[in-house]
């Protein structure tokens, strides 16, 4: 079984000190180093770890375990650009993502009519509206270790970019791709530009942790 069969089959089974206060909480992140070592199911050979899910942790426990979705702009030649964002409901089939040593991390996402491709992920470069997409210019996401304000390590590879890895989801429906929380990053200047609050009305804070780290 290969390993993205194995991804499929498992997901059907089965997901700098942060100022944000909100349901994500208060800890330390620190830079895992070793590419893409560092990440779950690692295989030297090939060069890349992987493929696992992300399930969102932290939330307060309303979107916490969810796994991740593909939502895309679809032009008249194919998607323009897309975005990760957490599922409303949990145990469904979720996109899979891995980790290629010298690209990073990358997810199997929707790039055409019925055409699934693996395509890097980065943290949009608009401060504010930081998603979390691909086919557009944005900052590397990396993987991060958390610990608690004490200095006791918390379990999971969780994913940021820039030395931040709170992220913050918004509810929001489409005609064709349903509901889903859109998530975006919050990192320097990442506030509302309109109110200068931290949060977006309507947002809650979380983590992306990779399953099974």
């Amino acid at each position: 079984m290969s390993s993205l069969a194995k991804f499929i089959a498992a997901a059907v089974v089965g997901v700098a000190i942060c100022p944000f206060v909100a349901a994500a909480g208060n800890v330390t992140v620190k830079e895992l180093t070793g590419g893409c070592s560092v990440y779950p199911d690692y295989d030297a050979s090939a060069g890349q770890a992987g493929p696992w899910s992300i399930q969102v942790k932290n939330t307060g426990g309303i979107i916490d375990d969810h796994g991740l979705t593909a939502i895309y702009s679809r032009g008249s030649t194919g998607i323009r650009w897309g975005y990760m964002a957490a599922l409303d409901k949990a145990a469904v089939a979720q996109i899979p993502l891995q980790c290629v040593d010298g690209q990073g991390i990358q997810a199997r996402v929707p790039t055409g009519v019925s055409d699934y491709n693996w395509e890097n992920l980065v943290a949009a470069e608009i401060p504010y509206d930081a998603l979390l997409m691909y086919f557009v210019n944005g900052t590397e996401i990396k993987p991060y270790s958390h610990y608690t304000t004490n200095g006791t390590q918390i379990d999971g590879v969780f994913l940021g970019s820039e030395g931040y890895t709170t992220w913050a989801f918004q509810k929001d429906t489409t005609s064709d791709q349903g509901t889903f929380w859109a998530a975006r990053l919050l990192g320097a200047n990442s506030e509302d530009p309109s109110t200068g609050k931290p949060l977006f009305d309507g947002e809650i804070t979380g983590f992306l942790r990779v399953y099974g780290s």
